[in-house]
């Protein structure tokens, strides 16, 4: 197919910014020495040319990095490890057994977005996982309260008792005893969330749960 030439007298943007002569036009209606001067010399042609220039170069960066390898969350780093066992595995099943089987937050018996920790993990890094001391929470309450801490602590004496709330409290006094939260640690917890979530078991104290993790990783 021929291509025609035209007037270059410009269109758009770069109306009335040609040369009037019959040429192969190119964008707006201008031949190409045109354009590459219009591009140059107008305040609109500037904007064009720096805009098609970031975006040219975040192209070469994003080609240049390294695409990440995904590894499987047994394999990450300790810190990494961490993280996906909180926030993939450990708290997603927390959600799940509280909206199974309360459907409402443990604080102030709104919808469950989060899971709440009752000593947080900066006050009690061993409790971090404890399904006794996690509970399905508002995000609300969760983030934009501190944990609205006494309406949890009547939400757990409500739901489990005195003695449960007694008996977390104790937790949090002997987990020095506990093993040390290094990766093999990690490995095991994760293990024992998965199983639970995959088999629907509700657990909700660190005896049971310890059982389970026993359990699940002699197989």
């Amino acid at each position: 197919m021929k291509v025609k030439q035209k007037k270059c007298k410009g269109s758009g943007k770069a109306k009335d910014h040609g040369c009037n002569e019959i040429k192969f036009t190119f964008k707006y209606g201008l031949c190409k020495d045109c354009f590459i001067k219009w591009l140059h010399s107008t305040d609109e042609g500037k904007k064009m040319l720096s805009s098609t220039t970031i975006k040219a170069k975040k192209k070469v960066v994003n080609e240049s990095k390294p695409k990440r390898k995904w590894t499987r969350w047994i394999d990450k780093e300790y810190q990494e490890m961490k993280q996906y066992v909180q926030d993939e595995i450990c708290n997603p099943y927390i959600r799940l057994r509280d909206i199974e089987n309360y459907n409402v937050c443990i604080s102030s018996n709104n919808q469950i977005h989060d899971a709440g920790h009752f000593f947080s993990k900066g006050s009690c890094e061993q409790l971090r996982f404890s399904p006794q001391n996690i509970h399905g929470q508002n995000r609300s309450d969760n983030g934009y309260k501190g944990g609205n801490l006494i309406d949890y602590e009547i939400g757990l004496i409500k739901r489990h008792g005195d003695k449960y709330l007694k008996g977390l409290k104790k937790l949090k006094v002997d987990s020095h005893k506990w093993p040390k939260l290094d990766k093999s640690e990690l490995i095991k917890i994760g293990k024992t969330y998965e199983y639970l979530t995959k088999s629907k078991l509700w657990c909700y104290t660190q005896i049971e749960f310890n059982n389970y993790k026993e359990l699940i990783n002699k197989s």
